[in-house]
């Protein structure tokens, strides 16, 4: 009875661990967008480099509007989980150039998720993008299948910020990112 409730205990402490390793204990984080300020583009400029960039990276455009400032891509998927039920996972970044009041250029970009259930098409969430930190990133083998699904997600779009970024003329350190905290 006793080594059954040591056993037990064990058990109980080793999941505790594993599930504190995996990230399932820690702060979950959403990337709800990023903001570049390149100091010597004008609005046109940057609006024609961030819609060949998208195009370049695979995204077709649902919807541009140069005189706004505002562009927008179809979903592109960006993996799958096979869980039951099996999901896709797609990626939509929502653009906007703008510039301020005081004259400067502000480009953000949104990324938004869509989780769709392959059984049935009519189930399907939106999200955000989850951000995971650049230790998760270097050593993912700690995440489950659907997280490690989700680190596509940012790492696709990771890449698309980083082309803009070059394209403009800023280093990747002077873009602003807007991370929240999950429930």
């Amino acid at each position: 009875m006793t080594a059954r409730i040591v056993r037990s205990s064990a058990l109980l402490g080793l999941t505790a661990l594993l599930l504190t390793i995996a990230g399932c204990g820690g702060t979950r984080k959403a990337l709800l967008d990023v903001t570049a300020t390149p100091p010597t583009l004008g609005a046109d400029e940057a609006y024609q480099k961030v819609t060949a960039i998208l195009i370049d990276k695979n995204f077709d455009i649902k919807q541009g509007q140069k005189d706004l400032g505002l562009l927008t891509t179809e979903y592109k998927q960006f993996g799958s989980s096979g869980g039951t039920p099996p999901f896709d996972f797609y990626l939509q970044i929502r653009t906007t150039v703008k510039t301020r009041p005081d004259g400067k250029l502000v480009i953000k970009m949104v990324p938004a998720v869509k989780q769709q259930n392959r059984m049935n098409a009519a189930a399907f969430t939106e999200e955000t993008l989850r951000y995971f930190d650049e230790k998760t990133v270097a050593k993912p083998i700690w995440l489950d299948s659907t997280d490690q699904v989700r680190l596509k997600g940012q790492l696709l779009f990771m890449n698309v910020v980083q082309a803009v970024s070059e394209a403009c003329g800023i280093g990747v350190e002077q873009l602003e990112q807007n991370i929240q905290v999950m429930q």
